[in-house]
């Protein structure tokens, strides 16, 4: 059995910031060094700061847990971006003890908050989190026993080193939803103020509500000119949960004098109601009172000109705005009373896509009224998808290793599968087979690190094949079938998505199947090819779609009515792609299965300043660039001869070998690395749509090697080296390597189990001595990610490597010889 002893090693810190095996305790009884140190987190976070818009606060809940029936929870899995961001397992809300009342003022809420400012500057990252416990009664059952202090100093990774002024402010205070709004509102406050003196410095003319002057949210338009106050106004963005989950109590608000007033207050009535959820309450506290700007000088007031005494210029010298939730992004979460919006004297900036307008309310015109001056405007918070989708889709190397990691755990769980395999026609003994495996490598993993199945596999034989979701796992075999496996263990937030066909009931393919198993291969390792920066998903779509139509017709599929029909009607490209293969080569993939591009662009302020650093790259939409991650997998599906008349088909259309119905997948995660010249293919001539890839294909190949070495190469004791890796070794000492280094050695594995991914086992064979020798002239540097890891290539010579990408998933099984081999031992 190849097992797996999944262990830690000290990270390389790359600033004095950091400690050297820095320890860290939240949500674990021991000490853990952990894949990613505190100081990658803080870059992280860096980075997603630049992708937001200035001028803007977000506001990233934490996930909340899940019933699994009635009161009983699932076992907690955080948000993946939160995760990513913080390494951090801390609920949105946690139930410590049984509920003693139906209602409780004790109304928490674990959240991040992002805020940038105009020019990005400064940021400030809000983290709230709950306390250490010190109810007796509530100790009984469950505490909380990280302190603050312990959340400080790993969020002051982040913080400048420069003592004034700052650009980077970090702040750790408790989850009380009063202590969370008032941080929340000062982040605001101090924003708009900035602002304000922004305009009073760099502006020679008022502003004018006119509509149609720009702003729209305040998304750092200019600062000048006929634009709306809306430009003042920070834009508050939040990650809207899919769900609320009541736990079936009421929350109700402590009645807090400073941050409440009970005059001049917006929804006065409920601010004794119960809520459902402290995310409702929130939302409530953060709209109920108003924010108030005293401007340095008036505004035009275009939009009350109707309204004004003749002669009379309508101004306006005090801005009052709100924000409240946007009713039906999250279901029940936003309150009655703040998703109503005035309706009479309101202009309404609609800023771009679907979400809500703002509304901006002017008062009537009197000399005599203190309100006069007074402009009031309710602002949506909008949803902070795109701009997070922005940050998502460009890798960072620590991500990789950790892809990596969580590969290497999912071809220990299906070399496991694969042996059961021979033993079972039970579609059931082999989706416990998998979760097993899980286990075992969770045992092994230890109790810090979070071990799962990414999600419910698909373990499919015979015409169930066909079901691309098919997530019963009930059926039984047929012998000579095969069986689809579509399975990933996911290892710390990060998951695999992984698809391997096999034999069941026994070690070998029937020959009936194996053409179509070859030509699948085949296909697939085309598509992997393609995949590079630069190349268009359709053209890869379209590569599919015509390779599966040409394999489909080498076996001998012909639905053609007539024998005077032309060539191309023997299967058309319709019935392609509404029978055979309904689904797309792939789909972008990340720190969940399915990722998307986002619609948001790179913000571009100091663009200058990233130009002598930074890797350009030109981005279309749909087109792939260094960094991303998307999955190749591409199927054939072929229905059984029942099943065929839905789709107009008869028996006599297919060989006889296919009429029970079969249905093949083999799908890779791959990442797209950037190109070697440092900048990417110029697919866009726009100079605005260029975006700025920090690291380059060499820093890319650099992790990657880390990380194999690590997990793959069963260097420590009591440790089994990955399948091929294994093989490599069998075969490197036939081609006179014996004098390789330890460091050259990890090079010409992790290049070898690519080979075999992308060609095929006999042409990885066959490259072993040019690659040796390739590799032996390269220059080698300190590992950048382990202390304890052999050095690298250096990361400006990256030719010794051919393709345009890396397949996370190499070293898992998918030629017929290596699943024969696996599967006999």
């Amino acid at each position: 059995m190849l097992c797996r002893a999944w262990r830690t090693a000290s990270v390389r810190r790359r600033s004095v910031l950091s400690t050297w095996n820095s320890t860290r305790w939240i949500q674990s009884l021991n000490a853990v060094r952990e894949e990613v140190s505190v100081q990658e987190y803080a870059d992280r976070r860096k980075r997603f700061l630049e992708c937001l818009p200035d001028n803007s606060v977000v506001l990233l809940p934490a996930a909340d847990e899940s019933l699994y029936s009635h009161d009983i929870l699932w076992p907690h899995r955080q948000d993946s971006l939160w995760y990513h961001l913080f390494g951090m397992r801390i609920s949105m809300r946690r139930q410590l003890a049984p509920p003693c009342s139906a209602i409780t003022e004790d109304v928490r809420i674990t959240m991040a908050v992002f805020a940038k400012g105009i020019q990005g500057i400064p940021t400030r990252t809000l983290l709230c989190v709950p306390p250490v416990t010190t109810d007796s009664a509530t100790l009984v059952w469950r505490s909380e026993a990280a302190p603050l202090s312990e959340y400080k100093r790993l969020l002051g990774a982040d913080e400048d080193a420069a003592p004034s002024p700052r650009t980077h402010e970090n702040v750790v205070t408790t989850n009380e939803v009063g202590t969370v709004c008032e941080e929340v509102r000062r982040f605001i406050t101090e924003m708009a103020q900035q602002q304000i003196m922004q305009w009073l410095v760099h502006s020679d003319h008022p502003l004018t509500t006119s509509p149609g002057g720009g702003g729209g949210g305040g998304g750092g338009g200019e600062l000048g000119g006929r634009l709306l106050p809306l430009g003042l106004i920070p834009s508050v963005f939040a990650a809207y949960p899919q769900q609320l989950r009541w736990d079936g109590r009421g929350y109700r608000l402590r009645q807090r004098s400073k941050s409440l007033p009970r005059t001049k207050t917006r929804g006065v009535a409920r601010s004794t109601s119960v809520f459902h959820h402290p995310l409702e309450a929130f939302f409530f506290t953060l709209s109920a009172t108003p924010f108030v700007l005293h401007l340095p000088r008036p505004l035009l007031c275009a939009a009350a000109a109707a309204a004004a005494a003749p002669g009379q210029q309508p101004v306006c010298s005090v801005v009052k705005f709100s924000y409240s939730a946007v009713d039906g992004y999250t279901p029940g979460l936003a309150p009655s009373t703040a998703s109503v919006l005035p309706t009479q004297g309101c202009v309404s900036s609609t800023p771009r896509g679907r979400d809500p307008p703002a509304s901006l309310v002017t008062s009537s015109v009197s000399a005599d009224s203190e309100s006069d001056n007074t402009m009031q405007i309710h602002l949506p918070v909008l949803r902070s998808d795109a701009y997070a989708w922005l940050y998502r889709q460009t890798k960072p190397p620590s991500q990789l290793r950790q892809h990596l990691r969580s590969a290497r755990a999912t071809e220990d769980a299906f070399l496991q599968l694969m042996r059961r395999a021979t033993t079972t026609l039970s579609e059931h003994v082999l989706h416990c087979a998998f979760q097993r495996a899980v286990c075992d490598i969770s045992e092994r993993a230890g109790a810090a690190v979070q071990v799962r199945s990414a999600y419910i596999p698909v373990v499919a034989s015979g015409v169930r094949g066909t079901e691309i979701h098919f997530t019963d796992n009930d059926g039984v075999a047929a012998l000579g079938d095969v069986v689809r496996v579509d399975a990933g263990v996911e290892v710390d937030g990060v998951p695999t998505d992984c698809t391997r066909t096999l034999p069941i009931g026994c070690s070998h393919f029937s020959p009936s199947y194996v053409p179509l198993y070859e030509g699948l291969l085949q296909i697939q390792r085309k598509l992997l090819r393609c995949m590079g920066p630069g190349v268009s998903i359709s053209e890869i779509t379209r590569m599919h779609i015509a390779e599966t139509q040409a394999l489909l017709c080498s076996l001998g599929i012909d639905v053609r009515r007539t024998a005077t029909s032309s060539q191309e009607q023997q299967v058309p490209l319709n019935l392609v792609r509404s029978c055979f293969c309904a689904h797309l080569f792939g789909h972008f993939f990340g720190l969940d299965i399915h990722e998307e591009l986002s619609s948001a662009s790179q913000p571009h302020a100091r663009v200058a300043e990233k130009e002598g650093s930074a890797r350009q790259q030109r981005p279309t939409s749909r087109t792939l660039r260094g960094g991303m991650m998307h999955t190749v997998e591409p199927g054939v599906y072929i229905p059984s001869v029942q099943r065929a008349t839905l789709f107009g088909l008869e028996g006599t259309h297919f060989p006889i070998a296919f009429h029970g119905g079969v249905g093949m997948q083999i799908e890779d995660d791959v990442l797209v690395l950037p190109s070697p010249g440092d900048e990417d293919v110029d697919v866009c001539s726009d100079e605005e749509s260029r975006v700025y890839l920090p690291w380059s294909r060499g820093e890319y190949l650099q992790h990657a090697l880390a990380a194999f070495h690590r997990y793959y190469d069963g260097g420590d004791a009591g440790t089994t080296p990955s399948l091929l890796v294994s093989v490599c070794d069998a075969h490197v000492s036939t081609v006179g390597a014996g004098g390789m280094t330890a460091a050259a050695r990890n090079v010409l594995r992790f290049l070898f189990a690519q080979r075999v991914s992308m060609d095929g086992l006999p042409k990885a064979m066959a490259s072993l001595a040019a690659d040796v020798c390739a590799i032996q002239q390269q220059t080698f540097v300190p590992n950048p990610a382990y202390l304890d890891g052999p050095p690298v290539p250096h990361a400006a010579v990256s030719d010794w490597y051919p393709y345009s990408s890396i397949v996370l998933t190499a070293t898992i099984p998918k030629d017929i010889e290596l699943i024969e081999v696996v599967m006999q031992q």
